[in-house]
């Protein structure tokens, strides 16, 4: 299959409608199972601004009754911000399913009235399929094909996943992150991180600036 990206512009923003001011919403990414497109599971990841004490929780209130939840927790919180992970089942707004013709429409990103989403699809005839029906159940005031990729999906089991790290890149970033080496005051040296994975201080010191710069390429390729 070849992913295309479809950009919708709303009259209005379903996520406003849900969460009121103060959410971005982005999709890190998605996967379909092998037992079929109706099996699809989705990761999302909500930026919530502190508008209020009790954001988060209100937040994952809307959210548990909206959507079919797996899991959700708090994956950092900074700056007046939190990062909240979500995995849920496929949701009805996310429109993972256009019935006619049974395509895989994957939300990518959702702001300010203006959302993205991935069609999943064997050639592009299916994006006019697709626009049709998402017109038929939206208010849309432009909708349009803005990107064609390359072989994204391989096969249903497989995970659209950006930015590209290398397993090891992941596992330091991944330790870094964890025991708060981004944190200030920093709660572990990066000797420490070293010794954690049997390398010298000057690589894992190279391997964090070289994911670190990777994962920012892609923040800001993708406009999060």
């Amino acid at each position: 299959m070849r992913a295309y990206e479809v950009k919708v512009i709303h009259k209005s923003d379903w996520t406003y409608k849900l969460f009121g001011s103060g959410v971005d919403l982005h999709t890190i990414h998605a996967e379909v199972s092998s037992r079929g497109i109706d099996e699809c599971v989705v990761i999302d990841l909500l930026k919530i601004r502190r508008n209020d004490a009790n954001a988060f929780s209100k937040t994952f209130q809307v959210i548990k009754s909206n959507w079919r939840v797996i899991s959700c927790q708090l994956v950092a919180g900074t700056g007046g911000e939190m990062l909240v992970l979500v995995v849920s089942k496929c949701q009805e707004s996310v429109r993972f399913i256009l019935n006619s013709h049974k395509i895989p429409v994957v939300r990518s990103m959702v702001r300010n009235g203006v959302e993205i989403y991935t069609v999943l699809a064997q050639d592009k005839h299916h994006i006019g399929y697709a626009a049709k029906e998402i017109q038929s159940i939206s208010e849309i005031i432009d909708i349009r094909q803005i990107a064609l990729g390359e072989a994204l999906l391989y096969t249903p089991t497989e995970k659209i996943n950006v930015p590209k790290l290398t397993k090891r890149e992941k596992e330091i970033l991944g330790t870094a992150l964890r025991e708060g080496f981004f944190e200030h005051p920093k709660r572990i040296k990066i000797e420490n991180i070293a010794r954690i994975h049997g390398v010298s201080k000057a690589y894992v010191s190279v391997t964090i600036r070289k994911a670190v710069r990777k994962a920012l390429e892609w923040l800001v390729e993708t406009g999060f």
